[in-house]
């Protein structure tokens, strides 16, 4: 359904919804970089790309530290844009954040007013125009508005969220334009073919969650459209369609799970769960998702919710059997209205389809805001059909209208109290500190915040206390935490007092024994301690600095990134605080060999080769960091490296001609 002259009224008011969706969030966009944006963009230098060079753009595609799809390609790129045009301003990367949101809205007004026009033709019962824009007005304006999908806007790095999706509407886009055009019998198998894989390939470069458009496509065709076409040979075709993109691939995902177990359970050995409590944990997270959709509350929603319990049986909590009974009764929903209330079931079962990577079997983390970024479309789509096309009296007409505008309005007010939060740093570590206080990762955020500003404050006694809290906290909620001791051993330096031993030898218990993953240690804390004792402040003796590495080179779970990163850090306190190069060039050498793709080690361990008169050994090195860095995304770096080792030989071998004149 294109738009028609009747749909003006309706361009004009999606175009003052983007305007207000703009200024909730427009205070949002002052906020930091934070968290993974930290890694992946501001302190990643692959994505510092000048110009639209071909070479520069290949960087910037390849600049994630992770391999294939986890590297999500076409997002990292457009950072790398970004960066072209404005460097590393945070303003301007969310800017482009809310931008994509924008779009996403736009697009999912159309979609639905297509969906609405097309199901109508299906049932044989077509809906008036204004209502079809009606319904797809308030879908979108509650979808733009919804605090629950701020994280993908303000948080940076989750672009891979919002860009994928928008990929994925596009797809959705245009597999309806195409069904229209199979039940005119006009066409639109090129599109199916083509076109549809095309975005669905774009949403997969963006987050391995665009492999979901033929899901969401199956879910259409079963609830909404009913692979009604104007003929039997288009309806098979169609039939064969979601055989081959939906139906096979599923099986063939059981398949290979069920004959490669350890590529599932490999990911739950360093989490604090197995698969069966992740299983009952994302029911009752899946609720809490649901409840956020209909009733946000912004003292429940956040940026860390590391405090949502771990189900461990079906009665701890008791919630989690009610959870599971609660879900297959939403199936049971789904079974019953498949043919008496299709809208209802094409919701709940779109919501559930959206969830099917990141809630199921995999080790995420259990909870997280932005999964629902594009899933919660559903439950909107379903919530705005009943409160523009179900009533026919004008008192209850004019009621659900009044409703849905007052839930959008609310919501967008929700919206714009987040934004201003995630407008200041400090404010934004505080404010999550008190609404999720039983969070670990709140607290040592807003202590590590603390702590910063503690020579700065008026009152630096009343922050060391505050910042003291919060990092005491975080050790207490979580018994494998070390970041918490990495905090509060910085704090008492920092405010020049006396590290306590017991934090000492707690930490270095922990490093040792305790799951090495994010929730309990970041790797880049080895760094900041070192770097500490590059400055002016007080220090820690060898032994105890020297005993926190070893513990943590001891811990069984430690895998290959971090441990490169821990040799790392120790060749910087061998090198530059001990000034052992010996010992440094030995971690060097062993950070290369457990990272080698990571060309930073390789620079620092060339660049000590050198300084220690290893002149062979270092274009050895250089030679094998270009075959390690295959995209050639270090080229030019290699380039001044092997001038730098040429000069330096020469420098060497015209000392040794000509020897400085005796005295």
């Amino acid at each position: 359904m294109e738009f028609t002259l009747s749909s003006r009224k309706s361009i004009l008011a999606l175009t003052a919804l983007l305007a207000i969706t703009a200024a909730a969030y427009y205070p949002g966009l002052s906020g930091a970089f934070m968290f993974d944006d930290i890694v992946h963009v501001s302190k990643n230098k692959l994505v510092a790309i000048t110009g639209l060079a071909p070479d520069q753009l290949l960087q910037a595609w390849n600049s994630s530290p992770f391999g294939f799809p986890e590297s999500r390609p076409l997002s990292m790129l457009t950072f790398g844009l970004n960066h072209v045009f404005s460097g590393f301003d945070p303003f301007w990367f969310k800017a482009t954040n809310l931008l994509i949101h924008l779009l996403c809205g736009m697009g999912l007004f159309q979609l639905t007013r297509m969906m609405a026009g097309l199901h109508g033709r299906i049932r044989g019962v077509p809906l008036p125009e204004r209502h079809i824009n009606g319904w797809a007005l308030l879908t979108a304006g509650i979808w733009l508005l919804h605090p629950l999908n701020l994280s993908p806007v303000l948080y940076v790095v989750q672009r891979m969220t919002s860009l994928s999706a928008l990929f994925v509407i596009l797809g959705m886009i245009t597999y309806v334009r195409a069904r229209m055009r199979l039940l005119e019998g006009t066409g639109g198998l090129a599109a199916l073919l083509l076109a549809v894989p095309a975005f669905g390939v774009l949403a997969f470069l963006c987050k391995e969650n665009g492999a979901l458009l033929p899901g969401f496509l199956f879910v259409m065709e079963i609830t909404l459209f009913r692979f009604k076409t104007a003929t039997a040979p288009a309806r098979c075709l169609l039939q064969l369609y979601f055989l081959l993109g939906v139906v096979i691939p599923a099986v063939a995902a059981v398949v290979f799970l069920l004959l490669n177990p350890e590529w599932l359970m490999g990911g739950y050995a360093k989490r604090p769960f197995n698969l069966s409590e992740r299983l009952m944990t994302e029911a009752r997270a899946l609720w809490f998702y649901l409840r956020m959709i209909l009733m946000p509350d912004n003292a429940a929603l956040g940026f860390y919710h590391d405090d949502f319990p771990i189900s461990r049986g079906l009665l701890d909590p008791p919630t989690t059997v009610a959870a599971i009974a609660g879900l297959i009764a939403l199936l049971l929903a789904v079974a019953w209205g498949l043919k008496r209330a299709p809208v209802l079931a094409f919701g709940i079962l779109f919501f559930l389809t959206g969830h099917s990577i990141e809630s199921s079997v995999i080790a995420l983390e259990p909870v997280y805001e932005h999964r629902n970024y594009l899933p919660d479309f559903g439950l909107f789509f379903m919530l705005a059909y009943t409160m523009t096309c179900v009533f026919q009296k004008r008192p209850q007409v004019i009621g659900a209208a009044l409703a849905g505008l007052v839930f959008m309005a609310v919501g967008g007010l929700k919206t714009a109290l987040r934004a201003q939060d995630w407008s200041n740093e400090a404010a934004m570590a505080l404010t999550e500190a008190e609404h999720h206080p039983d969070s670990p990762r709140a607290n040592f955020r807003a202590g590590q915040l603390l702590v910063s500003l503690i020579n700065s404050s008026k009152d630096p006694e009343q922050v060391y206390r505050l910042a003291r809290h919060y990092l005491e906290r975080t050790v207490e909620l979580n018994s494998n935490n070390a970041d918490g001791l990495f905090g509060l051993i910085v704090l008492n330096l920092h405010a020049g007092k006396p590290v306590e031993q017991s934090w000492l030898d707690e930490l270095k218990r922990r490093l040792e024994q305790a799951p090495y993953d994010p929730q309990n240690i970041t790797t880049s804390q080895f760094s900041y301690l070192v770097r500490w004792h590059l400055t002016d402040g007080p220090e820690l003796p060898p032994k105890e600095i020297l005993g926190i590495f070893d513990a943590v080179l001891h811990n069984p779970t430690l895998d290959a990134y971090a441990r490169a990163g821990i040799h790392a850090a120790l060749r910087l306190y061998y090198h530059k605080v001990l000034n052992d190069l010996g010992a440094a060039l030995e971690h060097g050498r062993k950070a290369v060999e457990a990272w080698p793709q990571r060309w930073y080690y390789q620079d620092r361990l060339i660049r000590l080769l050198l300084k220690m008169g290893k002149y062979d050994e270092a274009a050895e090195q250089l030679r094998r960091a270009r075959e390690a860095d295959v995209n050639r995304l270090h080229a030019a770096k290699a380039r001044e490296l092997e001038q730098l080792i040429q000069s330096t030989m020469q420098k060497k071998e015209q000392a040794s001609t000509n020897p400085a004149p005796a005295s």
